[in-house]
């Protein structure tokens, strides 16, 4: 599995914090990971432009910010 993209709320405590992944599937299929306050939410996508629907729609708010993808394939 790769990262495709990253985005964080830029919030530090466990309370506060969210963030999201993009990641690609070997078999060609995408997933969208939100995680918020240590709980985490996974949509599984057929296509990359759907996962970056949910994902942009997901990171709205202000405070949001794209960090650098996990360099490492899962």
């Amino acid at each position: 599995m790769t990262e495709i993209a990253r985005f964080w709320n830029g919030r530090l405590d466990d309370a506060a914090r969210a963030e999201v992944f993009i990641r690609r599937h070997p078999n060609g299929t995408f997933e969208v990971q939100a995680t918020v306050a240590g709980k985490n939410r996974l949509v599984e996508h057929l296509t990359r432009q759907r996962a970056e629907a949910l994902a942009a729609a997901l990171t709205a708010g202000s405070g949001w910010r794209r960090v650098a993808p996990a360099r490492l394939s899962r």
